[in-house]
């Protein structure tokens, strides 16, 4: 990483726990923020270490992310898992057509609900 790259990320956390201590929502605008302007920068790094053969594969921050996600929900599938207790129960029925997960869809009352990974893999990861 560049050192001005490291220097913005150290003000940005500094920042980010101060803030931390006065509002939970304020927190969030601050980590949606950080990740939109940090990714371009994230992304400029990972091309030009591909470009100078660092990397063999084609990056960028959302392929990153979308395979941590896949990562993740694949291992809270497991029992032992210390996160498998917040998936939903088994589906009951069923289908013709292979899924990508055995669980039941619950409904999403509110967009805080949706928004949650549980709630995103789930339906994503169908």
């Amino acid at each position: 990483m560049s050192l001005q790259l490291l220097h913005e990320l150290s003000k940005t956390l500094t920042l980010l726990h101060d803030v931390h201590h006065n509002s939970f929502t304020t927190f969030n605008i601050i980590i949606i923020i950080l990740i939109h302007t940090l990714t371009g920068k994230v992304d400029a790094l990972l091309r030009c270490l591909t470009k100078f053969r660092y990397l063999t594969d084609k990056l960028t921050v959302v392929d990153l992310m979308i395979r941590a996600d896949t990562d993740l929900f694949k291992k809270m599938q497991m029992p032992q898992h210390c996160l498998h207790h917040l998936l939903p129960p088994l589906r009951m029925t069923d289908s013709l057509r292979q899924r990508g997960h055995p669980f039941s869809l619950p409904e999403c009352y509110t967009n805080i609900q949706r928004k949650t990974f549980v709630m995103r893999s789930l339906y994503d990861f169908i």
